[in-house]
This record gives C-alpha cells, sequence and structure tokens, in this order.
C-alpha cells in the first residue's frame, strides 16, 4: 500500500505542477461593475449583482460565484449614482432617476442573512475627468473662468486646447481640495470598504498645462514662461500633483475611517517592463507618458491596495500579460496587489485561464492577493455572465474564500504624521514650504498645493517636526507617534508659517550655461550679499567665494564645471536682518548633443511631424525624401532638447524616408534612416441594393426585377431593372427605391450613382437628390449601343447634407422611354466638413444669491457637435431674458464667467442669459438662469437681526449648533447670537456653513431665514451649549425687528444652544415641561418651560432631568408668546 500511495501522491504533485495554481490562501476575488450599462442602475439589477436583503436563498450574482468583493463606478465624469454632498448630479440610467444605488449596494452586500458573506463594496471614481463625447458635466462648467484663477480648474494642452475628457487638472490647489472633499463625502457617508481611482493621470504627455499649475512649477523652481512637455523636471512637477492628491486622501482616511481601504485601476500597457525594478517601471507608459507613478505610491504605501488594468488579450500578447503580472507581483512592497485581468478582450477559455494565471507565483516566487476582472457585464468577448458563470465557478471559484487582512490596519506598528501649514495672518496655504520630520526616521517633503504634507509608516517614537521656506521664520512642533492612541494612528500636526524681515529670494536661476560654466542670478528684496553653493548632489560641496558687495539683483559665474553634467545648486543672500538661503535648482551643462526617441507623429495624407529630444540643447534638421537619398531639408537654429519639425505639401499614402540631425557649438548628431506612410485620402459611402441602406418604396408594393449576369459589371452580387413608365405621372406600374446613407458628419458631398448602361437602357432616368435645404433631379441617359457597361456617375456637386440618415437618392421609373432604368448603387465622397444647424444651450445656471453689487457669476453648458462653438454671449436683465443691465457681451468658449462692473441694487433679482454661436456663425435660441438676488452681506447673526422681513441676507460662514429635519440653527462662535435656518441642505453639528436667504419671523418673534441658499464646508469650531436658567430663556425684544416673548426679560437668547436642569412638571403627547424653580407659565396652567423632544414618553413627572437644545418659540394660550427648547439630549443631571 505504501508503494502504491508514494505512485499516486507523485503523480498528483505532477498534475499539481503542470496546472495553473489554485488558491493558495486568502483571496481577494472582485469585478469591475461598471455604470454605463445594465448592473446596478435599478434596484432589481442591485438585486441580481448582489443578491436580495433579508432572503437567505437570494444571493446574487457575485456571491453565487463565490467571489468577495466588488468595484462599482459610482461616479462616472463628475456625475454619481448617490446623494453627493457636493452637489454632483446623479447621472443617466438610473430609474428611479434619483436611485441610491450605491447605498443599495451596500445594504445588499454587507446583508449576511442566513449565513450569507459579506461583500466588500468598494467606491470606484473617475476622478479628474468630466465629459465623454457626449456629455460635459456642470462641474466642468463651473469652474472654467480664464480671468479668476482660481475658478479656472482644467487641465490644457501645451497648445492650450482642452483635454477630449474635459478633464481638470491635479496641479491646481483649489481643484485639488475640492476633489479631496468627493472623495472625503463618500468615505465618511457611506458605509464602503474602500475607495478606488480610475483615471488617476494624465491621457497623454502634453497635458497638465493649467496656468496655476505653471505659475507655481514656475515660482517653485525659478522658472519662467511654459517649460516644454517632455522637460524632465516639468514631467515629474506633474507627476508629483497626482501623487500629491493620492497622498492626501489616504491620509485623510486614515485620519477618519482608517479601516476604508484605497486602492486605484491603474494603466499598464505597452512597453511592458523588461524587470521587476524601479528602473523597468520608469519605462513604461504610466510613468513617462501619463504621469501616474502608482509603483511609487507602493513603496511610500500611500495605497493599500493596487489594481493594475493588465489588459491584454491572451492569443496576442501573452508575453506582455506575463511580464505585467511579474513585475505586479514583485513590486507590491508592504501593500497588497490586485491582478486586474481584461477578461472582456479574450475567449471565454482564455479569460478563464488569465484569471487562473493570476495566482501563479512570478519567478521570484512572489504572489498577488487575487483578481479583480474587467468586467461584470462583459466577462469576456461578446459574453454574458449567465454564460461566463458556471465555467468560472467550476474552474476559477469552486469554493467561497475570505479576503486577506492588511496587517498594515488590522495590527499596525507604524504611526502617521500629516498637516496643512498656512501662512499666519492671511491663513492662506504655504504651497512649496519644507516639512522635515526628525526622530527615529529623517524625512522631508515638500507641501502641496493646499499646505498639506504626510508622512506615512513612521517608526513610533518622538519626532520634532519643523516647516522651513525662504524668506519666513522656521515653524517647529514636537509629536509623539505611538500606536492605538489616535484615530488611524495618524497625527494631524498643522503649523503656521510667519513673517520676517530676512532678505526674501526670487527669480532664481541659471543662464549663460556652456559647457564649463554657468551664470547664476537671483534677486532680493533688500540689499544683501551673494553666495553659491553647488554640486552634482542636494549636498553641494562647493561653495563661491562671499560677495560682500549688498545689492538687490545678483549674478555669480561658477566655472570649472565638466561637460554634460547636472548640477545642484542654492543661493544665499545675508544683511544685517537676517539670512535667507533658496531651495535647490539645477543646470546642466552642455556638450556635443545626443539624439534620442525619434518617430513620426501626427502623420496625415500630406504632413507629419518628426520629434526627437536631444540631451543638450542643439539646433534641429530633418532631411527626407521619398528614398534614403532624401533630397530635402526643414531646420531651425533654435537651440532646443526637445526639437520638433514639420513637413508638409507630402503625397498620400507614400513612404517617406527621414534622417534628424541636431548640432551645437560642441559637435553633431544624426539618427540611422527611418521612415513613415502618409495616410491615404479615401473616404466615401457605397449604398448598394442589397445594403440595408436600400429601400423599395414603390407603390403597391411594386418589385423591381433583380439582375445577376456575369458579363454586366456591377456592385455587390446583383442589380435592379424595370421597364420606364412612358409617363411622368406615377401610376399602379410605377418603380421607386432608394439609397439613404448613414453620413458620420455634416459637411458638402459629391454624390454619384452606378447603373449599368446598354441598347435596353432608358434614356431619361429620373434621379433625385434630396439634401439639406433642398433637392435636386438628375436625368441619366443610361442607354449605350455597346451592351453590358455601367460606371460611377456624378449627380450633384458639394450638395450639403446633415449626419445621419436625413439625406438620400430616390430612382423611379417616371420616364417617357419605356425602356429598362436600371438602379444598383449610390455613393456619397466628402468634399469638406461644414455645420447648418445651430448649436443648443443645455442650462444657465447662477448663483441665487450673492453679496456683491459689482459682479455676477455663471455658468452655463451648450452643445455642437458639428462645428464646435466658437463663442458665448452672455446678457444680464431684471425680468427674464432681457438685456436692460448688459447687452450681449462675447464671453469667448468659456462656459463660466465673472461679470465686474455692474452696479446692482440690494434685493433685486438679476436674470443672465446666454447663448451660443457656432463656428459656422450660427446662434441658438438664448436660455436663462433662475435669478440672483443681491443679499445684504452682514458680519453677525446679530446685525442681521436688525433688519425687516423680507430683507435679503447674506451671512459669513458659522457653525450649526443643531439640526432638524428640515430646520438647523447656526451661531456665533462667541455664542452671542443663532439664528434659525429652514432648509432640507443635510448638514452636521459643528459644520461650517455659509448662509444666504430671506429674514423672516417664526411664531411672532423668532427670527429665520427661508428660501436658502446653504454652502456646507469643512467641519469647524464647536459650538458649546450656554449653560441657563429657565428665566434666562423667557427673551426680551432685541430691536424693532425681532420681538421677545410675553412678559419676557433680560438678553435675547433666542436661537441659542443652551442647556438647562429641573424638574419634569408634565409630559406632553410631543415632549414635556421642565421647571427650574423659576416658575415660568404658558397660560395652560402648568409651570415650567416647554422642551419639545417630538414624542411622549422621554421622561416621566418628577423625573430631574438635564436638558441640551435650541431656545425656540410657540405661540401658547391666548396668542402668548413662549419660548420652547428643540431638545438635542435629555439626561439624568
Amino acid at each position: 500500500m505504501r508503494g502504491c500511495f508514494s505512485k499516486v501522491f507523485l503523480a498528483l504533485l505532477l498534475t499539481i505542477a503542470l496546472t495553473h495554481s489554485s488558491a493558495y490562501a486568502d483571496e481577494f476575488r472582485a469585478f469591475w461593475v461598471d455604470a454605463w450599462g445594465a448592473g446596478f442602475l435599478n434596484q432589481s439589477q442591485v438585486d441580481k449583482l448582489l443578491g436580495v436583503v433579508g432572503s437567505a436563498t437570494q444571493k446574487g450574482d457575485i456571491r453565487n460565484a463565490n467571489c468577495n468583493a466588488v468595484i462599482v463606478q459610482v461616479r462616472r465624469r463628475a456625475d454619481v449614482c448617490y446623494p453627493s454632498a457636493m452637489g454632483e448630479p446623479y447621472f443617466s440610467g438610473l430609474s428611479p432617476s434619483d436611485f441610491n444605488a450605491l447605498q443599495a449596494m451596500i445594504n445588499a452586500a454587507h446583508d449576511t442573512t442566513g449565513g450569507k458573506q459579506r461583500i466588500e463594496v468598494h467606491a470606484w471614481i473617475v476622478v479628474f475627468a468630466c465629459g465623454t463625447s457626449s456629455y460635459t458635466a456642470p462641474l466642468f462648467y463651473a469652474h472654467n473662468d480664464p480671468s479668476d484663477p482660481d475658478n479656472y480648474w482644467v487641465t490644457l494642452t501645451d497648445e492650450g486646447n482642452y483635454t477630449e475628457d474635459k478633464a481638470l487638472d491635479p496641479g491646481h490647489p483649489k481643484c485639488e481640495e475640492y476633489l479631496v472633499n468627493v472623495c472625503m463625502d463618500l468615505v465618511n457617508n457611506f458605509d464602503i470598504d474602500g475607495l478606488h481611482f480610475d483615471y488617476i493621470r494624465f491621457t497623454a504627455n502634453d497635458q497638465g498645462y493649467n496656468p496655476t499649475s505653471v505659475a507655481r512649477f514656475n515660482q517653485r523652481y525659478g522658472r519662467s514662461g511654459q517649460p516644454t512637455y517632455d522637460d524632465e523636471l516639468w514631467k515629474q512637477w506633474r507627476r508629483d500633483q497626482i501623487t500629491n492628491f493620492v497622498r492626501k486622501v489616504y491620509a485623510k482616511i486614515q485620519a477618519t475611517k482608517p479601516h476604508v481601504k484605497l486602492s486605484g485601476a491603474f494603466v499598464t500597457w505597452n512597453p511592458s517592463p523588461t524587470s521587476s525594478t524601479r528602473s523597468a517601471f520608469q519605462a513604461t507608459r504610466p510613468y513617462y507618458d501619463v504621469y501616474s507613478d502608482w509603483d511609487a505610491w507602493l513603496q511610500e504605501g500611500i495605497i493599500d491596495m493596487a489594481v493594475p488594468m493588465t489588459y491584454y488579450n491572451y492569443s496576442t500578447y501573452p508575453n506582455d500579460y506575463v511580464k505585467w503580472m511579474n513585475f505586479e507581483k514583485d513590486r507590491k512592497a508592504n501593500r497588497h496587489m490586485i491582478v486586474g485581468p481584461g477578461i472582456y478582450l479574450n475567449s471565454l477559455s482564455n479569460a478563464i485561464l488569465e484569471l487562473k494565471m493570476t495566482r501563479d507565483p512570478s519567478p521570484a516566487g512572489n504572489r498577488a492577493q487575487g483578481f479583480c476582472g474587467y468586467s461584470y457585464r462583459v466577462p469576456y468577448s461578446g459574453g454574458t455572465w449567465a454564460n461566463f458563470a458556471p465555467t468560472f465557478v467550476s474552474e476559477v471559484c469552486p469554493t467561497p474564500d475570505v479576503i486577506p487582512p492588511m496587517p498594515w490596519k488590522t495590527n499596525p506598528t507604524k504611526g502617521h504624521i500629516s498637516g496643512t501649514v498656512t501662512y499666519a495672518g492671511s491663513g492662506q496655504w504655504a504651497d512649496g514650504a519644507i516639512v522635515t520630520i526628525t526622530g527615529p526616521e529623517n524625512r522631508s517633503m515638500y507641501c502641496d498645493g493646499t499646505g498639506f504634507y504626510a508622512f506615512i509608516d513612521v517608526t513610533p517614537g518622538l519626532y520634532t517636526v519643523t516647516v522651513s521656506k525662504t524668506g519666513y521664520p522656521s515653524a517647529q512642533r514636537q509629536v509623539q507617534v505611538a500606536i492605538g492612541q489616535v484615530t488611524g494612528n495618524m497625527y494631524v500636526t498643522d503649523l503656521v508659517l510667519g513673517a520676517t524681515n530676512q532678505p526674501v529670494i526670487t527669480n532664481v536661476g541659471a543662464s549663460s550655461v556652456t559647457n564649463n560654466s554657468a551664470t547664476i542670478s537671483w534677486n532680493t528684496d533688500q540689499p544683501a550679499d551673494s553666495r553659491v553653493e553647488y554640486g552634482t548632489t542636494t549636498n553641494y560641496g562647493q561653495t563661491t567665494p562671499l560677495d560682500s558687495n549688498l545689492v538687490t539683483n545678483h549674478s555669480v559665474v561658477i566655472s570649472g564645471l565638466s561637460q554634460k553634467t547636472t548640477y545642484h545648486y542654492r543661493v544665499h543672500s545675508a544683511n544685517a536682518n537676517g539670512s535667507s538661503t533658496s531651495g535647490d535648482y539645477t543646470f546642466t551643462t552642455s556638450g556635443p548633443p545626443v539624439i534620442s526617441n525619434p518617430q513620426a507623429v501626427n502623420v496625415t495624407s500630406t504632413s507629419a511631424t518628426i520629434v526627437w529630444t536631444t540631451d543638450v540643447p542643439a539646433d534641429s534638421r530633418v532631411n527626407y525624401g521619398t528614398t534614403s537619398l532624401y533630397g530635402s531639408q526643414v531646420t531651425d537654429s533654435t537651440p532646443l532638447t526637445s526639437h520638433s519639425i514639420s513637413l508638409a505639401g507630402l503625397n498620400p499614402n507614400t513612404t517617406y524616408h527621414y534622417q534628424c540631425v541636431s548640432t551645437n557649438a560642441y559637435g553633431s548628431a544624426q539618427t540611422a534612416d527611418l521612415t513613415f506612410t502618409t495616410a491615404d485620402t479615401t473616404a466615401e459611402i457605397v449604398i448598394d441594393n442589397t445594403d440595408a441602406g436600400w429601400s423599395n418604396t414603390s407603390p403597391n408594393g411594386n418589385t423591381w426585377n433583380v439582375g445577376s449576369s456575369s458579363v454586366v459589371p456591377k456592385i455587390g452580387t446583383n442589380y435592379l431593372y424595370a421597364s420606364g413608365d412612358g409617363s411622368l405621372t406615377e401610376s399602379l406600374s410605377t418603380r421607386k427605391c432608394r439609397w439613404t446613407p448613414n453620413l458620420p458628419t455634416s459637411g458638402y458631398y459629391d454624390v454619384y450613382v452606378y447603373y449599368q448602361i446598354g441598347s435596353n437602357r432608358n434614356e431619361a432616368a429620373p434621379y433625385k437628390v434630396y439634401y439639406y435645404g433642398g433637392s435636386l433631379t438628375s436625368i441619366q441617359n443610361q442607354y449605350s449601343t455597346t451592351p453590358n457597361q455601367g460606371g460611377w456617375f456624378k449627380i450633384g456637386s458639394a450638395l450639403p447634407f446633415l449626419a445621419g440618415t436625413l439625406g438620400y437618392v430616390e430612382l423611379s421609373t417616371l420616364s417617357l422611354d419605356t425602356k429598362y432604368v436600371s438602379a444598383d448603387a449610390a455613393k456619397w465622397v466628402l468634399v469638406s466638413v461644414a455645420d447648418f444647424t445651430p448649436p443648443t444651450m443645455s442650462f444657465v445656471t447662477d448663483e441665487q444669491y450673492t453679496t456683491s453689487t459689482n459682479s455676477l457669476q455663471a455658468w452655463w453648458s451648450g452643445s455642437d457637435p458639428e462645428s464646435g462653438i466658437q463663442r458665448y454671449e452672455y446678457a444680464i436683465g431684471t425680468t427674464p431674458g432681457a438685456t436692460n443691465v448688459k447687452g450681449w457681451t462675447n464671453a469667448g468658449t468659456a462656459t463660466s464667467v465673472t461679470i465686474s462692473g455692474l452696479s446692482l441694487s440690494v434685493g433685486t433679482k438679476y436674470y443672465i442669459s446666454v447663448r451660443a454661436v457656432n463656428g459656422y456663425g450660427l446662434t441658438s435660441s438664448p436660455v436663462t438662469s433662475s435669478g440672483v438676488t443681491v443679499a445684504r452681506a452682514v458680519a453677525t447673526i446679530a446685525q442681521a437681526k436688525g433688519y425687516a422681513d423680507g430683507e435679503v441676507i447674506g451671512l459669513p460662514p458659522l457653525s450649526v449648533s443643531a439640526a432638524f429635519p428640515g430646520v438647523f440653527y447656526i451661531e456665533e462662535s462667541n455664542r452671542t447670537s443663532g439664528i434659525r435656518v429652514e432648509s432640507t441642505v443635510p448638514v452636521s453639528v459643528n459644520q461650517q456653513v455659509q448662509v444666504y436667504g430671506v429674514l423672516g419671523t417664526y411664531n411672532g418673534c423668532e427670527r429665520r431665514l427661508t428660501n436658502c441658499k446653504v454652502v456646507t464646508g469643512s467641519m469647524g469650531p464647536a459650538i458649546h451649549p450656554l449653560g441657563i436658567i429657565t428665566r434666562s430663556a423667557n427673551t426680551n425684544a432685541l430691536n424693532p425687528y425681532t420681538s421677545g416673548f410675553t412678559g419676557g426679560i433680560g438678553l435675547h437668547n433666542t436661537g441659542l444652544l443652551v442647556r438647562l436642569a429641573g424638574k419634569v412638571t408634565a409630559v406632553v403627547s410631543d415632549g414635556f415641561y421642565l421647571d427650574d424653580g423659576c416658575k415660568l407659565s404658558d397660560g395652560s396652567g402648568t409651570l415650567g418651560i416647554k422642551v419639545w423632544t417630538g414624542a411622549s414618553g422621554s421622561t416621566t413627572v418628577g423625573s430631574m432631568v438635564k436638558v441640551t437644545g435650541i431656545i425656540s418659540s410657540r405661540i401658547g394660550t391666548s396668542g402668548k408668546l413662549c419660548p420652547q427648547i428643540l431638545a438635542l439630549e435629555v439626561a439624568s443631571p
């Protein structure tokens, strides 16, 4: 038996070795569920996906497949499937249109009725993109004002164009702040298990040119002008902006809900990595092309889980799939790696194979923690979940499994330090300040654009946190990092930089850089001396002699340098007021150029652009021609490192040879012979009589004869014919047919028809072309003495057609000739693109309220898919559509505007109308906003109460003191005044809100704001209850517009958060009465102040209680105005 068992055991081992690994441990098993089709758009889809809540048997597709997580797309293009605290709209396709799909999925996924497995829900958001080809989110239009840098968040290409996906720019601090708040809305307000980034990148290497980001870059590195897209420092800057956002979200989650996992769908693409090293990743497109440095995020620990989109058709790219998987498994650092195969690209068998391969170890023996397949909706090419699931369960997941724990979350041994650095006085973010920690570990980093910094995974112990910036004295705090003492072990440490009189260094730069010298220059705001440290590392090592001349314009020459070497430097200036040191800067000495990355881009039928880079500045020349002898050249003498030469006047569909040459004072370099091929110009649409675009339009269902003679020329397999009527009047024997193309674009088209020619063919075949705006008839002579002829014949030149199927060609037998009319095919050839329809305006929104008396803001959306919108025009009036305040004004292509120089009246409502003009000068109908009312700006609640009912008021940001259904209260931080706000906007106690609204009076004496605009913010200073006796709640009038209670005395405390204690004297249906010996009376015969709780039973008569709540008002017996407490808490004293 033992010998037999050994043989069987060895055979089993061999079988296991020859097959892909089964799950070897706990495994994350998930599918991406996108929002562009069926999946969770209504409750029945959620039930199918994740099961029915409360049912032990209806488990849903995910549980039935033995998976344990879903990554669900809850934010597409700044539109969402949950109630957004940021005001982002619900996306299309939901049923009902405000279906809270996220909450429905959480409920179903977390339901464990009958022992059902709990499914993790990871909320997938597209981060920067705001649009598709057919939709642009309001968010894009709301922050797209070039005249207002703080509100111009869009990313631009190096040529100043929007990106195709209407992306926002992470290099704009206000944009970063907003997107972080989007993330934290999901984390704080929903019981999600994870937050999942998508499109956490640029979409091309020439993006990121938001003016604010460029200005910050120049300020940081002492540059000026616009950096070239291939400037290595500029590339790193763009990587850093995305990294800063990821780091901030990770730190914020850690400080609030540390169990929530942060992950992302990260791009891979080709070229695939050649090894599992940092340098190999830097040679892939995520790093060098779209600036998504997810490998560094793993190493830093600012994501919990990477889910790289390893999207490869295994039958075509098996090696690339394996290379990326090996890299992923080897480079996961101290975090989790989930392989994300693009199973939708594969056959069923290869989809299953790719999923099973996620369990294979890399050659180094490393494994992933699971898989996430893309996608639930298309689990393999052309397949459905119903056809996929049986094979998946049988071969990949025959039994359930649990998600592997994350030790850094479940059993942490490291802490974290983060915070925001601001400037004293202004409170503005200290962009670019350097924060250093010293202690058990020493680290430093720049603050991002919002002044934020975070050090993740630091060894516990005592740290000194120092922030410094040139021109400011350093600020410092000590932090004792321990495990288990604060939420998420995140020690939030904010710092403030104060002003100083020491010299301020600006405009640091290197010029006149040769192969052995450079001139360093800078400015100071006051006379000071000059000195430069320099070297090949940031340790410098060499210093120029001190120039003790006190100047404001500084210039120091460094000589004796090595050629083609990068040098670091920093400058020092000092005077009697103190000393200052700049940040680190670099320059590279010159030398003979070396060419890299030559390629032909933007190749059309008649043009191409040749680009390459050199390691040092040099001129540009391209030799080109149809052979390797070239014969033509284009040159540019400008010294550059990023070279671009445009070639024009090329022939279509032709292969060209080219060579790049660069020369400078130190030498020359040239490439080998390279080639590219221009595009073909052919663009035509042919509709044959056998195609779907052909239709028989004959009366009485008459049919055409079908001919298929092999000797007759034709399009397709056959042609049609019928005898001419011998009449121009339609009869029962008339034949008609129609060719209808589906044109891809509006424009001018030449129209051709194909027909047979012969001795039995009609001499007057009547074709009619129906185009945009008209029609024409073309009589074609199909007769010829030579039989069996045919061909294409033009029947219309440069006729206007709209995109789609509105135009067509029709042929009939209405001819005086009775010979055969031949019908075969029609053809449309695009001559030029054009636009014949005006644009449309979708909406115009305004501020609802403003406190400005000289400016208004508006946001709008318009579209014109044919020629695009050339400009928008806006006007302002005091009635809808009117222009009496400001006539029609050109807004360019901006989709938002701040209109300055106005003279506005407080209390007046103004309407903003917008119309669009397209590239062909056609103007849309105008759309008008709902109206914005100029509110009176007040500094305090008490000041607001000094105005009469009906006055429109704008308050500064204040903290919420209490919240009830449909009502909340705000209060001054010094507890001097509070007010009732009637609004359904969800708010939290102690949250900062800015309220605009119409003043009114509630129950005779309590002031309130109605018809409100509420701008919610972050958590503000906590409002603590004011301890009072009941008599102090029965307050006197504040002013002629703010009455007191009947018989009231003392200070006006209505609207304040208070705490009082006493004995319950009576219990009523919606609360109770409380008396503390003051013996207040509302005329009902019961002593004490009324406490509203919304129900009876919260206490009993004779009980001693402590009540925390708001002093409000009620109308008692005989119309007496009485105070009452809106209770937040009733407790024992």
